[in-house]
Order: C-alpha cells, then sequence, then structure tokens
C-alpha cells in the first residue's frame, strides 16, 4: 500500500511501500468491517483468505483473519442479509465452489459453514453485488472463465440463480 501524502499541485508523493504477508495476491478489497469509519482490506491469495484492520488510518500488516477457504480468486463486499454489517462474497478457481461469509456485528464468520454456496464450482474472475430487481436487497453477478456470468437474485437472504432470460452476458473475460 502507498499512501499518497501529496500536498503541492504537480509534485505526487506517496510513503514507501506498506508490504503484507501474502505470497501471491488474486484480488484484494477494501471494505469497513466493524464500522468503524476506517476501511479495512480483504486480501485472496494462495489458498488464503486475509483481513488486515485498519485501526484510526493504519493498516496492521499481521492479518486478524487468516482462514484456508479454498483457493479464493475474487472478493466483494456487500451487506447480503441486510443488517449494516458488511458480508464478503468469494469467488473461487475451478474446484470450489463460491461462497459469501457473514459479517456477524465487525467479525467475519469464515470458521463456520458459509451463509451461501454456489451450486456449482467456478473459476471465477469477478463478483459485483447490485439491487437488479429493485426489491431493496444485493443480488449477485458472477463472472467466470468458459462459463459466463450468471445472476444470483437475492429474496430476503437466499439466492436463487436467475433464469437466462435475466442476463444476455454468456461469456465473460478478464482485462
Amino acid at each position: 500500500i502507498y499512501r499518497n501524502t501529496t500536498q503541492a499541485e504537480g509534485q505526487i508523493a506517496f510513503t514507501p511501500a506498506v508490504t503484507f504477508p501474502q505470497k501471491s495476491t488474486a484480488d484484494l478489497t477494501w471494505g469497513d468491517v466493524d464500522r468503524d469509519g476506517d476501511l479495512d482490506l480483504a486480501v485472496a491469495g494462495e489458498s488464503t483468505l486475509q483481513l488486515f484492520e485498519n485501526v484510526n488510518g493504519t493498516i496492521e500488516t499481521t492479518p486478524i483473519l487468516d482462514e484456508n477457504v479454498g483457493q479464493p480468486t475474487a472478493l466483494e463486499w456487500g451487506d447480503f442479509n441486510g443488517d449494516g454489517f458488511p458480508d464478503l462474497a468469494v469467488g473461487q478457481g475451478e474446484y470450489y465452489y463460491n461462497s459469501i461469509y457473514r459479517n456477524r456485528n465487525g467479525q467475519l464468520q469464515t470458521n463456520v459453514n458459509a451463509i451461501w454456496q454456489s451450486s456449482n464450482r467456478g473459476n471465477t474472475f469477478d463478483l459485483a453485488w447490485g439491487d437488479v430487481d429493485n426489491d431493496g436487497d444485493l443480488d449477485l453477478a458472477v463472472g467466470d472463465e468458459n462459463k459466463g456470468t450468471r445472476l444470483y437474485l437475492n429474496d430476503g437472504g437466499d439466492l436463487q440463480h436467475a433464469p437466462p432470460a435475466a442476463s444476455a452476458i454468456t461469456k465473460s473475460r478478464r482485462f
């Protein structure tokens, strides 16, 4: 992480890099896990999901969460169950199922069963939350290599695969 310390127009400056123990990174995403006003960092890579806490503007380099969750390839925060805390959707490599992990009062629950798991294995490149059907809850779009983009509609905390007519996208590719 490089912190922007630019003070004068036209003179861009950054602090020295903050590094983390992860050897390789597939994806990362910012989210205020504990709702303290600071953005925390979730990192996916090498079979682990790590969460680094932001304490008053400083990212800790020792993870508060370091769990083996398969082969994570994509991450996206979204309040799936409407409790005010961001939950984490985790896209997986080809041998694992995509999952959503609940954030219970600022604690990401990865040591228990996921609150949702896809019905088929992925090779997921990207995930995106959005209220596609305008019913007030977040729906999930999943982009997989060679399997197209799938849309899952959230019906009161239960994600159901949308019929093909709901999404005309048939192939996705990461650039």
